[in-house]
């Protein structure tokens, strides 16, 4: 992201190196105005609601149709757009 700024980042919460929450820790500690969406195959309430509170744009269970995703994606951009002008 230091190298190559994005508005939004998707990111899955089971991964090798960390998860989900923890890549949501980072972004927003360094970068608190990039949108996150976090997907997931093992949509539990309590990693929902920390990934919420931590300031992710949504949560997304697995299998989801592209057509929620680019729903999502659409608003997020919208709405980080409004905030840039505030």
């Amino acid at each position: 992201m230091k190298e190559e700024p994005c508005d939004l980042v998707i990111t899955d919460m089971k991964m090798p190196e960390m998860d989900g929450i923890g890549l949501l820790k980072e972004i927003k500690h360094s970068y608190p105005n990039i949108g996150v969406i976090i997907v997931t195959a093992y949509g539990e309430v309590d990693s929902y609601l920390e990934a919420m509170n931590l300031g992710a744009f949504e949560y997304l269970n697995k299998p989801f149709k592209m057509d929620e995703l680019k729903r999502i994606i659409t608003k997020m951009l919208a709405d980080l757009a409004d905030n840039s002008h505030k």
